[in-house]
């Protein structure tokens, strides 16, 4: 565990024991962070915290989330808000921030809000043009796991262009793979698709075959925030 990982759960455990007043396991169900086994491991630091997780925590103990991760809390401010955020100039468009969610069996996708109120990403109009981007079209989430390391950490805020459903070869896109939101690159090898991992380091990461009975593309990935340098 890393230093500012240690210090985001010692602080965040002390939060917990004096504002909780409840047990791991019903603040967990609560609070839509998990089992009491999931908040024992954000407590001790054995799972990172993203910013949808920092966000129910700190809603749930009632304080602002840089009490325990200015990390987050710097993340959180670069996305814009319909309130306590500052309003966006016209040259910026506003995009916005969503969880999004994959059920099995479904060739669907839904987009879910992070946080009580919507929040947004702005970019300039003009670099969207430039890009051929339509503001309606994009979509920011979090990577949902840490199969792009190290290109794309768990966590990292992308953007996704959900017209761009064409798959490109070395491209990378959100998917909807078995019931699972996944962000993967995708190789066509011997006329097949393949879903690959940048991460070469673990065999949790395997290719898998992009087949249309389980598996469909929600957008191109167009943009990365990360605080991984």
């Amino acid at each position: 565990m890393d230093k500012v990982a240690q210090n985001e759960a010692s602080r965040l455990l002390e939060l917990f024991k004096m504002r909780a007043m409840t047990s791991q396991g019903k603040f967990g169900k609560d609070h839509d962070v998990g089992s009491g086994a999931m908040v024992w491991q954000y407590l001790h630091g054995r799972r990172p915290l993203s910013l949808e997780t920092g966000i129910r925590f700190a809603r749930g103990l009632k304080v602002d989330l840089d009490a325990f991760s200015p990390r987050l809390a710097m993340l959180r401010d670069q996305l814009i808000g319909t309130s306590g955020h500052g309003q966006v100039p016209d040259e910026y468009a506003r995009i916005p921030s969503v969880k999004l969610n994959v059920e099995q069996g479904q060739e669907s996708y839904t987009a879910q809000p992070i946080g009580q109120e919507p929040v947004f990403i702005a970019f300039r109009h003009d670099w969207l043009r430039s890009r051929s981007l339509d503001a309606n079209a994009l979509v920011a989430t979090e990577c949902p796991d840490d199969g792009m390391q190290s290109t794309l950490a768990r966590g990292d805020l992308v953007v996704v262009d959900t017209a761009a459903t064409t798959l490109a070869d070395g491209a990378v896109f959100a998917v909807g793979y078995e019931g699972k939101f996944l962000v993967r690159r995708l190789f066509r090898d011997d006329g097949v698709w393949w879903l690959t991992c940048d991460n070469a380091t673990s065999k949790r990461f395997m290719r898998k075959r992009y087949a249309g009975k389980h598996c469909f593309v929600i957008g191109k990935v167009v943009h990365r925030q990360s605080e991984i340098i």
